[in-house]
């Protein structure tokens, strides 16, 4: 039975590996079929392995599935697939900010921020940092993509206030996964508003899929209280 639990899990890495390395040489079709497997392969991994305990594991599946809705919208290329990925990661996004502060409400431990409150203004400073480089190339779409920095960088914030209240590693697996994704999101941005980056779609995959995964696994492990990174 164990075998099972982390058979998504394999199955997810070596898609993932087999996506990064042949991507240019695959179909519209087969790349979107790609990437609609990843993130269910991850979400049933969290199934598994939390054997589906009721409460914010479901906020995590949740955004892991909003996430295979961004991936295969957002690979259309057009604007109105890229506004309804945009919006299909915002959900994911609410999913994991509801997911992560339950688990704090329900460890009965004060979280990151309450014990470190000076971390708010120090994510605020770089959310309007952020927001301020991009305003000059986002034209008719800064509202939208506003919008989506403010909510991503909550994400992070609510992984960074989990910090303490689980496992050392799954906290800053977590954390860590929801920076990787802030990372890629950010060359998505710029790749597509400022210049095209050399290698885009490889470095913007390899931390979105080492960003889900991360969060996916530190997820499941903390709820196992458990500290392993790896299958099993």
């Amino acid at each position: 039975m164990q075998y099972l639990k982390i058979l998504p899990l394999i199955i997810y890495l070596a898609l993932s590996v087999f996506h990064l390395c042949f991507y240019m040489h695959q179909s519209l079709g087969w790349l979107t079929m790609n990437r609609g497997i990843l993130m269910p392969l991850l979400a049933l991994s969290v199934y598994l392995e939390t054997n589906a305990k009721p409460g914010h594991t479901i906020w995590i599946i949740l955004a892991l599935l909003a996430g295979c809705a961004g991936d295969v919208l957002i690979v259309q290329h057009t604007e109105y697939a890229f506004l309804s990925g945009l919006s299909a990661f915002l959900i994911g996004h609410f999913a994991y900010i509801t997911g992560f502060l339950r688990e704090v409400h329900q460890s009965g431990k004060q979280g990151f921020i309450q014990r470190h409150p000076a971390a708010v203004p120090v994510y605020l400073l770089v959310t309007s940092g952020v927001m301020l480089f991009f305003a000059p190339y986002t034209g008719i779409m800064k509202v939208p993509v506003f919008i989506y920095i403010f909510v991503l960088l909550s994400m992070s914030m609510a992984a960074l206030h989990r910090i303490g209240t689980k496992p050392a590693w799954s906290d800053v697996a977590i954390w860590l996964g929801s920076i990787s994704f802030v990372v890629s999101d950010f060359m998505i941005a710029w790749d597509k508003f400022i210049r095209p980056l050399p290698y885009a779609y490889t470095f913007i995959m390899f931390t979105y899929l080492a960003g889900q995964y991360a969060i996916a696994r530190g997820f499941s492990t903390g709820c196992r209280q458990k500290n392993s990174f790896l299958p099993g």
